[in-house]
Formats: C-alpha cells, structure tokens, sequence
C-alpha cells in the first residue's frame, strides 16, 4: 500500500491505488519493418479506501470504484524492450 494517493475528502482521509488482474493474453510478432512488437492485455482495478485517519483507512475494506481492460504494446531494440 505504498502506492497510494492520499487526500482529504469531507472530513475523512480517502486513498486511491490500482490492482492488476491476470495477464489475459501476450503475443510477440514482428512488425512490417521487422521490428519485434509485442502486446500484452490484462485489466486495471481502482480502489478507494476511507477512514477517520491514513491508518483507519489502511484497514477499511477497499472498495472497487473501477475497471479498465488495457492493451500495452512494446517493441524490442538493442536487447530492450521498450513501451
């Protein structure tokens, strides 16, 4: 939970922080310059935790406020590969 973003919202501390799901699919292929590219799917959670204080929200159940379905692509040069 390091990753959260702290704010202060009607009296209460609120955080926000992202989950990641299972990896739904990760293909490589090369390119039409032949350049290696490859993409990889999965979904993004958003959730929300609130409490009187930072460390009552640390414990608060989280609540999932949304899901995103992301593609990522990459391509491969000099042994690295690059978003």
């Amino acid at each position: 939970m390091n990753q959260i973003s702290w704010h202060l919202e009607h009296g209460l501390e609120s955080g926000t922080y992202t989950g990641y799901g299972v990896i739904d699919s990760c293909t490589t292929k090369l390119s039409r310059q032949g350049i290696p590219v490859g993409k990889l799917s999965y979904v993004e959670y958003t959730y929300a935790l609130t409490g009187k204080t930072i460390e009552d929200a640390k414990h608060a159940q989280p609540k999932q406020v949304s899901t995103i379905r992301t593609l990522e692509i990459f391509s491969f040069d000099h042994n690295k590969w690059f978003e």
